[in-house]
């Protein structure tokens, strides 16, 4: 199985402090992906969103050894292209979605990939095209 995980499920999975955060489907779902026989793989906006959600740079620097290993998704010329006619099919059905969400959603879809979020605008999408979001929205 093909993950890309966005910075919603990543930050949830990473972060610090309170133990509730493990506990969000979007994290146990990513932890799951990470911990079992999947290909998870990152894009460049979403691996510079995690970075800039950390402020300190020892702290920054041992995210980016543990992101490493995980190959970036980089969107071509025709992915944008298909990520804007992406955002106008969401639009003519009154989805109204960030220009940041929409290429990621389209990334994942050319590279046949499951989403895991913990965004709602992503499940917006998928009700726009066939994109497969995990988890599922409740």
């Amino acid at each position: 199985m093909r993950v890309l995980a966005d910075t919603s499920a990543w930050s949830l999975l990473l972060r610090r402090g309170t133990a509730g955060h493990l506990l969000a489907p979007a994290a146990q779902a990513l932890r799951e992906y990470l911990e079992g026989d999947a290909a998870v793989f990152l894009t460049g906006i979403v691996y510079q969103e995690v970075l800039q959600g950390f402020r300190s740079e020892p702290r920054r620097q041992e995210l980016v050894r543990k992101l490493e290993p995980f190959e970036l998704l980089q969107p071509s010329r025709a992915t944008h292209q298909r990520a804007a006619r992406l955002m106008d099919r969401c639009l003519r059905r009154g989805v109204i979605v960030s220009t940041v969400d929409v290429l990621i959603a389209q990334v994942a879809l050319e590279r046949g990939c499951v989403l895991v979020t913990a965004d709602a605008d992503f499940h917006a999408i998928a009700r726009c095209v066939r994109l497969k979001v995990v988890p599922e929205a409740s």
